[in-house]
């Protein structure tokens, strides 16, 4: 259990039937209805998580399948994309680690740094 200096106190406003629907279930699980609210919300903040740790999974996919072994013009729309600058840093050190790996030849190495150059200077100019 957690010390009292470590929890923060606040007055929470919950419609009436979810309040009894925690009641109920603080009842038949022998505990405080605190215990209940904070416990939905632990479980709550854990899913939410979860599916962000799922988002950021499928968006490394997306950029491995979409960008790694991209044609030439893949590669030039990248920098047209409206992705927010985290998801552009993602992109960029994905690129360049798979890129150094992958890159069969100078050229290819050639077109991922344009996109790197290019993020970068988008960015320096928002």
């Amino acid at each position: 259990m957690a010390k009292t200096e470590d929890l923060k106190q606040t007055v929470l406003r919950i419609p009436y039937e979810s309040y009894d629907y925690v009641k109920e279930q603080a009842k038949i699980n022998k505990t405080a209805i605190n215990t209940m609210l904070v416990q939905y919300i632990e479980t709550a903040i854990g899913i939410e998580k979860i599916e962000q740790d799922m988002q950021e999974v499928a968006f490394d996919k997306m950029i491995e399948e979409e960008y790694i072994s991209a044609s030439d013009e893949d590669l030039n729309s990248l920098a047209d994309r409206e992705l927010s600058n985290i998801e552009k840093g993602r992109i960029a050190k994905r690129l360049l680690l798979e890129g150094l790996i992958k890159a069969a030849d100078d050229e290819q190495m050639g077109r991922v740094f344009d996109v790197l150059v290019s993020m970068f200077n988008e960015y320096n100019q928002s």
